[in-house]
């Protein structure tokens, strides 16, 4: 008579999905190395991500072979004790992996928006305290794998488990706030893209992007709904093996979806484009974030090439300030392929009621500028020819 087995599904799911997750970052590291000047931590935290997936990976291989997962545990219990043993030591290694690197993808995203957002965005300071909180939540899972037993050691006895903390209770409500982390890193981005000067349709491109690197919510809540029917532990051997392919697609999907906001320019050949609308006002005396697209100024060459030559003309600038507004052109084109700034009403010092902060001040946006918009030129053309006729 055959035994039930399961086991094989849980080798096929990680050498497939650990596969997966190398094209992605890959693929990444690509992008960047075509763009070398769009490093940043992100990346670097990526990397990290990945090597706790590989690890991940790597023990629930150990977990199927070694202590035979995938078996019903009364089989196991009658037939090979000692598994039962190296099993709960591999389920202990296992959690560790996961608590210290769940949120390290969460945490790469989050450096991912705090350079979409700059600093004088309210939302970056929600973001820094979203990376401080994930950071605690972290220290404080990995600490409570140790301490909820007296001595971690007995976890991997059987029968004194029993003594130890409710185990169940931890994995289910120890979870729980991963799902609403990932509901604040979903809405983060939403705020400020509902309040931005741009069409509709560029509205909804730019939000189905910030969805995409929340997806990880959907395998949280499948996690959460899996502990919460108490299934975990009455036959731990086997439904271990859904339960390792669940961890792995929880924190794998939110490594992928860390990777895919970086694929614009590698991956598509037209991107989102806004356009800023100086027309409007904002109550407050300061008009919604305008979104800026650094390859709209790669759109109609020569015009803006003519409109530079009579602007030059007309406002001549130091010589020694063309080069280094040049290079940070450039930089923010390579650096910041999606990137939000704050508009200012400026009616108070120019006669144009409110602009976008261009590239050429993207850094500087905190402060009281007096510069014009691009969009704007024409206007200062047609301005200063009329004065020349007068």
């Amino acid at each position: 008579m055959d035994v039930p087995y399961i086991g094989d599904r849980l080798l096929v799911f990680t050498s497939v999905f650990a596969g997966i997750q190398i094209f992605f970052v890959a693929l990444r590291l690509l992008t960047r190395v075509q763009y070398p000047k769009a490093w940043g931590w992100d990346d670097a935290v990526i990397l990290v991500s990945l090597t706790g997936q590989l690890a991940i990976a790597g023990t629930s291989i150990g977990y199927v072979q070694r202590a035979m997962i995938g078996y019903h545990q009364e089989y196991l219990n009658a037939n090979y004790p000692e598994k039962v043993v190296i099993g709960l030591r591999y389920l202990f290694a296992i959690q560790i992996l996961y608590n210290f690197f769940f949120n390290v993808p969460k945490f790469a995203i989050l450096l991912l928006y705090n350079r979409v957002f700059p600093p004088p965005l309210t939302i970056n300071k929600f973001v820094r305290v979203m990376m401080a909180f994930l950071i605690l939540q972290t220290i404080a899972n990995t600490l409570a794998e140790f301490l909820i037993c007296g001595s971690h050691f007995a976890n991997f006895d059987h029968f004194v488990r029993s003594t130890c903390a409710s185990r169940q209770a931890f994995y289910v409500w120890g979870t729980f706030p991963n799902i609403i982390s990932d509901v604040i890193i979903l809405v983060l981005p939403m705020t400020i893209i509902l309040r931005t000067h741009m069409e509709n349709r560029m509205k909804i491109g730019l939000a189905v992007t910030f969805l995409v690197g929340s997806l990880g919510l959907t395998t949280s809540i499948l996690r959460f709904a899996w502990f919460y029917q108490d299934v975990s532990m009455t036959d731990y051997s086997w439904n271990a093996i859904n339960l390792m392919i669940i961890t792995q697609a929880e924190t794998g999907t939110y490594l992928i979806c860390a990777c895919l906001p970086t694929y614009r320019r590698f991956v598509l050949n037209c991107s989102f484009r806004g356009k800023t609308q100086h027309t409007h006002t904002y109550t407050g005396g300061t008009s919604p974030p305008t979104f800026y697209d650094p390859d709209l100024s790669r759109r109609s060459t020569q015009q803006q090439q003519q409109q530079q030559r009579q602007l030059a003309t007309l406002f001549p600038q130091r010589p020694e300030s063309v080069g280094g507004q040049q290079q940070q052109q450039q930089y923010l084109n390579d650096t910041y392929p999606l990137t939000f700034v704050p508009s200012k009403d400026t009616s108070s010092h120019h006669q144009y009621p409110s602009y976008a902060s261009s590239s050429l001040t993207f850094r500087r946006s905190s402060s009281r500028l007096n510069e014009s918009p691009r969009d704007t030129v024409e206007q200062h053309l047609e301005h200063a020819q009329s004065q020349d006729w007068e």
